[in-house]
């Protein structure tokens, strides 16, 4: 009898301890998955679910998106619209992003999500080479209409998870003074870092000394894995999307700084290269040049300012009035192709 009751005494706790996490995390809402406003703050939200939730109910508002990592957040969809007047563009950068991510926003926004869309820009890391496939990271999983998960099951799973350190933060921020990264979700799409930019206006100099990213020695270590061929599938799949629904692309690499540039093996950077123009041209922003080589550019090693996002632009779009560097930019075709390979060869084995 006395088991019974102990049994019954335990159901009950779980119970109560499933219902209690699942309060917490809907309240709390870490991801920002449920939209819940009682903590309105968050490092960063699963942009991958909230940005879709909100493109959803505003299909009318944009006809064009930027798409890329978080190294593309920075730039302002204006810049685009400047040279484009009759798009309207969203930027739809997600942290981490690789090319089977790039694969589920362009089918989804192209096939199965209603948009009229007219022009995609984007932006491929140099890690897109190496990084690749789906993420397990709750803050990071796409939406449900993307995979074809049920809504039931995508949710239960972010009531049922326990996320201390999400939850922690999620909290801190909220309820104190911070520096925390801000999101224009339901707007630009655009992230923000209003801390530094404080820091860079008053003294640039010293914010370069004080960022330690800025002071660190690379190895180059990082290329291709033996996954390029499901890479370059999901990018050509891109490419076949674009044509088949008649919508312009444009494809760019980052501009890494040259700290995070100096940890790419040069063949392969360039061995990438080779296989994005065989099915696309692509604008070369990569490498050592006048702006990679200036810490004054960055935020950190991952992260340039919004002016660099608009000299990309006005080298893509021809725009004489910004003043971009020579060096800065290169459209690289199948026909220039050799051309450009040794004269970058050179350059990257030069260094900074």
């Amino acid at each position: 009898m006395q088991s019974k009751t102990f049994i019954k005494i335990w159901f009950f706790i779980v119970f109560v301890a499933i219902i209690f996490m699942g309060l917490v995390n809907y309240l709390i809402d870490p991801y920002g998955v449920f939209d819940v406003k009682v903590f309105d703050k968050t490092q960063r939200p699963n942009e991958r679910v909230v940005k879709i939730d909100y493109l959803n109910a505003h299909k009318e508002r944009y006809n064009a998106f930027m798409l890329g990592s978080s190294s593309i957040g920075t730039t302002d969809p204006r810049v685009l619209e400047r040279y484009l007047p009759n798009r309207r563009f969203y930027n739809l950068t997600c942290s981490s992003s690789n090319l089977y991510d790039f694969k589920l926003l362009v089918k989804y926004l192209l096939e199965e999500g209603g948009f009229d869309v007219k022009d995609i820009y984007l932006q491929i890391d140099l890690t897109n080479m190496r990084e690749y496939g789906k993420h397990n990271n709750h803050g990071q999983k796409h939406h449900y209409l993307l995979t074809g998960t049920p809504a039931w099951k995508f949710y239960l799973e972010y009531l049922t998870i326990f996320p201390f350190s999400a939850l922690s933060e999620k909290i801190r921020l909220s309820t104190t003074e911070n520096n925390a990264t801000k999101f224009d979700i339901e707007g630009s799409g655009q992230w923000f870092v209003p801390h530094k930019d404080i820091l860079r206006q008053k003294d640039i100099d010293t914010y370069v000394k004080n960022e330690h990213s800025f002071h660190k020695v690379a190895r180059r270590t990082r290329g291709m894995e033996k996954n390029i061929d499901a890479i370059m599938a999901d990018f050509k799949e891109i490419v076949s999307l674009c044509k088949a629904h008649d919508v312009r692309l444009t494809v760019l690499t980052t501009a890494y700084n040259h700290i995070r540039m100096d940890a790419f093996k040069i063949e392969d950077v360039l061995g990438f290269v080779k296989l994005l123009v065989g099915y696309h041209d692509i604008w070369y922003f990569s490498g050592y040049n006048s702006i990679t080589n200036d810490d004054k550019n960055y935020y950190e090693v991952n992260h340039y300012i919004p002016e660099v996002g608009a000299m990309k632009a006005a080298r893509i779009y021809h725009d004489r009035s910004i003043k971009v560097p020579e060096d800065f930019g290169t459209l690289v075709t199948k026909e220039n192709l050799d051309t450009f390979i040794t004269k970058e060869c050179q350059v990257l084995k030069a260094g900074k």
